[in-house]
């Protein structure tokens, strides 16, 4: 015979001796469609071009596994189910070493021709794997345990729980044992006699041990029982028959109840009981459960035959399947022997309520029971009518959850699902309802899924599920970290509740870490990442937490432009929150920002300005920094021009406004005039400017115009009068307050003829007194400085009327009224006067009110109606019948400034001789009274002088007599 013969004979025979394997792995439950797929590797091999290759390879390779193949062979040939399932995991074992050996040997074939074939085979056969049923398994350890240990207990539950998983007698499983043993010593086989031995030993003495009942469905019903298997007291078949004197067999419970009435004799003989004793007849009693076993394995093999036949009408069937397969293993397998369940699958396509729970329940039993039934199960299409069951009911079905789980415990199965579109979308969604343990089945099946599948993680996170996301992140190598890190910053969406459930969970610690890693990679997936991340508010005080400001910030200056530009983006989120300022406020960051100011790349100048925004606003320092930077202050000036709209603008106008409010920053800011200039362009309403821009600029005017006069002088020549009266009158809060505080500058200088008719053409005086009824109180206070500003220039405003109009004034004609202050005629849209403004009483309200600084710029302007002795009578008229004494006498002991104008007033009041009457100065003496013993210098003064009017103080004593003797009773 030549190589070729040789070779082919081999591989023949080692064919045969994997048929006989097979047929012995079936019986004890290894996954039986693994193990098929492994003989189909030595088929291929048998297919390969047997003559093109070394014949001494193939003797070699297939010699040395024979062995092997014989040695398993002969163990799975037993008859013995316990002994197989004694031996399981040794078998799974043995299977492995076959494939592993097979894989080595064909490393071998170095000079074959088709070695790329060899190769790919060997590939496969290493992937193969092989593993016991799991029940088998758990088995195998306790009958090893119970054979160690002398513990009639344990032993008797051990034998027990086989008898149910194989559901056959003891008696029979003992016969088995008993029948290899011959055989072992008729082959001569001593090595495995003694494992042997301990079992039948172990069985010998479980008679005494066994279950007190026999195990049946409660609901077993046939026709046709044997009469020597019913009771003859109940005519019911006997789970626990026992033998009376006389040999007459019984149920147990209704022997012992006839008994226990009294009665002496057999029900049957009628013969006398002369004794109690029951002996456990175990020959019936095994004839019963042999007989039960076999009418329920027709009664299972009918209804799956009726269901494969009929999809409808079946829940009386599937209740039957249901009981049937929960009395063992043995009827969950037949199931599958049986083809049943793809008849299953496809009622449960159709299925709802009850029905499909009863399913679900079924196929979970039947997976339960061996890896080779999950597979059955996902073989059959089983998955995408339990995910479309699963996305019907939003992922609310414990039953559901729990078959995909059973079903992904193993390789094909987990396939089978991640080959469905959608699958972990649905799967990740049944692990956020409400119950936990449906949680937890799914949050199993999702770890079973992410097993070397690093992108279920990332669709899991898509739903809210971040737990694999982050334990990729803490335990995944560098490929994996990058790859989580790189989907947080690409590909997963996130709104602002999702990305703090996110941050909450832990996923900063990892990409903190991510930050320190010597990967240029990691590094800007994780720089990134807390980008995103950086974009929700609520996560950014989390993020100084962790530590990753310093490390951000030192990466803000590689030289590597998309990371300089992913961490400039995030320190700027970061800085507009309160908390994050300190560390990123330090003498190391903000030098490095500022000499990167004028940087050309426009979004990196744009973030970098960004954070000098939020920074100057929260940190002196920073802003102190800043100002001993005169380059950049010059460069900022330059670039807040209107030509540059945006975000970029916002920023620069930001850091310049922080500076101008500064009264220790505030002098470094000296614009040209045409810089001035530009702020006001910037306020137009034709101007294509934000609200935030234009409040930005209005916040630079007020800044800038409270040093020297330089800026006021160039808004008032500019004529920006115009635009500062529409901030006021449409701007937005803020607005308005700041165009107040600009125009009480303007006011308070010089201003020329003109300037003054312009502001009374634009109606200044209205506007002020609408300040005053509705605005903020420090745009109140400014209205206040204002109308204290100019009603200073309402003499020079009034129009002196001839004696004739003066003559027709005092007959009453509207045309020619006089102002009840001023000498001659003042005119609302050409005077300044407050007495035709109407907004005395809103002053008096000022001062009346709580907020001391409006009270005193009141004060200023309600003194103007009194400072001019050509009108000052009028003036103290027109204030007291305004209730000016009473808001003087509240101002009394809140400030020294407050009640030094108090009694300024009052002076000028009560140098009036009609107002010395007590109905007058009665409310006024104790204040004027107190001043004096506990004022300042001028309020003591102008006390003294009151209560010199009054005739309460002598004349020509001084103002700083503190005395009772000086005041005159």
């Amino acid at each position: 015979m030549d190589d070729k013969a040789v070779s082919e004979h081999l591989v023949h025979e080692i064919l045969c001796l994997i048929d006989a394997l097979k047929a012995g792995v079936n019986e004890i439950g290894i996954n039986k469609s693994l193990f098929l797929k492994s003989t189909l590797f030595l088929v291929e091999f048998k297919q390969l071009s047997l003559g093109q290759c070394p014949a001494n390879a193939l003797l070699k390779i297939l010699d040395d596994i024979t062995g092997l193949v014989r040695l398993t062979e002969q163990c799975c040939r037993r008859k013995s189910r316990v002994f197989q399932i004694y031996k399981s995991q040794e078998i799974s074992q043995r299977i492995r070493d076959i494939m592993l050996e097979f894989a080595s040997h064909l490393e071998l074939c170095s000079e074959v021709e088709n070695m790329d074939q060899i190769m790919e085979l060997r590939n496969r056969v290493t992937r193969a794997t092989f593993s016991p049923d799991p029940r088998n398994g758990e088995l195998a350890t306790a009958l090893s345990d119970a054979i160690s240990h002398e513990d009639d207990e344990l032993q008797s539950k051990v034998v027990d729980d086989i008898s149910r998983h194989l559901a056959a007698s003891v008696s029979s499983l003992k016969e088995e044992l008993l029948e290899d043993k011959r055989q072992l010593e008729v082959d001569g086989r001593v090595e495995e006699l003694s494992e042997l031995e301990k079992l039948v030993q172990l069985l010998d003495s479980a008679p005494s041990l066994e279950s007190d009942s026999l195990a049946l469905d409660d609901t077993f019903v046939s026709e046709d029982i044997p009469a020597s298997y019913l009771c003859p007291i109940t005519g019911q078949l006997m789970r626990e028959p026992v033998l009376v004197e006389g040999g007459v067999t019984y149920e147990k419970s209704a022997i012992m109840e006839w008994i226990n009435r009294g009665n002496t004799k057999c029900p049957v003989t009628n013969a006398d009981l002369s004794s109690v004793n029951l002996v456990r007849n175990r020959s019936i009693e095994n004839a019963i459960r042999q007989y039960v076993g076999r009418v329920n394995i027709e009664k299972l093999t009918r209804s799956i035959k009726k269901i494969k036949l009929e999809r409808v009408h079946v829940e009386e069937t599937l209740d039957t399947i249901k009981n049937l397969i929960g009395l063992g293993s043995c009827f969950k397998r037949h199931v599958v022997a049986l083809d049943g369940l793809e008849p299953l699958v496809a009622i449960l396509k159709s299925s709802a309520g009850d029905q499909r729970a009863k399913i679900l329940q079924i196929l979970l039993a039947i997976g339960e029971s061996g890896d080779d039934c999950k597979i059955h199960i996902a073989e059959v299409g089983a998955v995408p009518v339990v995910l479309r069951i699963l996305t019907k009911c939003h992922g609310d079905c414990p039953d559901a959850v729990s078959l995909l789980r059973e079903i992904s415990e193993v390789q094909q199965g987990k396939e089978v699902i991640l080959a469905q579109p959608g699958s972990i979308i649905v799967i990740a969604s049944a692990a956020t309802v409400d119950s936990v343990e449906q949680k937890d089945h799914a949050m199993k099946l999702l770890e079973n899924l992410c097993s070397n599948k690093s992108w279920v993680a990332i669709e899991a996170a898509s739903t809210g599920v971040f737990d694999f996301l982050i334990n990729n992140l803490h335990t995944g190598n560098e490929a994996v970290k990058l790859e989580m890190a790189e989907a947080i910053a690409t590909k997963l969406e996130f709104n602002d509740a999702s990305s703090a459930a996110l941050v909450s969970t832990g996923i900063l610690v990892p990409l903190v870490g991510m930050l320190k890693s010597e990967s240029l990679d990691s590094k800007m997936a994780a720089t990134r990442s807390i980008q995103k991340l950086s974009s929700t508010v609520t996560n950014r005080d989390a993020i100084g937490d962790a530590g990753a400001i310093p490390l951000i910030a030192g990466l803000a200056t590689m030289a590597v432009r998309d990371l300089k530009v992913s961490a400039l983006e995030t320190l700027a989120n970061l800085a507009s929150t309160r908390e994050c300022v300190p560390a990123l406020a330090t003498e190391e960051n903000v030098p490095r920002l500022l000499e990167m100011v004028k940087d050309r790349d426009l979004q990196v100048q744009s973030s970098i300005l960004k954070i000098l925004h939020s920074l100057s606003r929260e940190s002196k320092t920073v802003r102190l920094m800043v100002r001993q930077h005169a380059e950049v202050i010059r460069y900022l000036l330059d670039a807040s021009s209107e030509h540059n709209s945006g975000p970029r603008r916002t920023s620069v106008l930001g850091v310049i406004v922080q500076l101008a409010a500064d009264r220790d920053t505030r002098d470094a800011i000296q614009p040209s005039s045409s810089t001035v200039m530009s702020f006001v362009r910037l306020l137009d309403q034709a101007a294509a400017t934000s609200t935030e821009d234009k409040e930005l600029a209005l916040g630079i005017l007020s800044g800038i115009t409270k040093n020297g006069s330089q800026a006021r002088q160039v808004l008032a020549a500019g004529g920006a009068y115009g635009i500062i009266i529409s901030c006021m009158q449409t701007g937005s809060p803020r607005m308005k307050e700041d165009a107040a505080a600009v125009l009480t500058r303007l006011t308070d200088s010089e201003l020329d003829a003109n300037s003054e008719q312009e502001l009374a053409r634009l109606g200044v005086m209205r506007l002020l007194r609408d300040t005053l009824e509705t605005g903020s109180e420090r745009a109140r206070e400014h209205a206040c400085a204002n109308l204290a500003n100019l009603s200073k220039r309402t003499p020079s405003l009034t129009q002196e009327q001839s004696f004739f109009k003066r003559l027709l004034a005092r007959l009453g004609l509207k045309q020619y009224r006089l102002c009840v202050v001023h000498p001659g005629k003042c005119n609302a849209r050409a005077s300044f006067c407050m007495v035709e403004a109407g907004v005395v009483p809103l002053l008096i309200g000022e001062i009346r009110g709580s907020n001391a600084r409006n009270a005193e710029r009141g004060m200023d302007a309600l003194l103007t109606l009194v400072q001019d002795e050509s009108f000052r009578i009028k003036g103290v008229d027109f204030l007291v019948k305004n209730n000016a004494i009473p808001a003087a006498v509240s101002l009394v002991g809140r400030s020294s400034s407050l009640t030094e104008k108090a009694m300024v007033l009052l002076e000028r009041i009560f140098k009036c001789r009609k107002y010395r009457d007590d109905r007058y100065s009665r409310i006024a003496k104790s204040s004027l009274s107190t001043t004096m013993t506990s004022g300042s210098i001028g309020a003591r003064k102008s006390a003294a002088k009151a209560l010199m009017h009054l005739g309460m103080m002598a004349k020509g004593s001084t103002y700083t007599a503190t005395g009772e003797s000086a005041i005159v009773n």
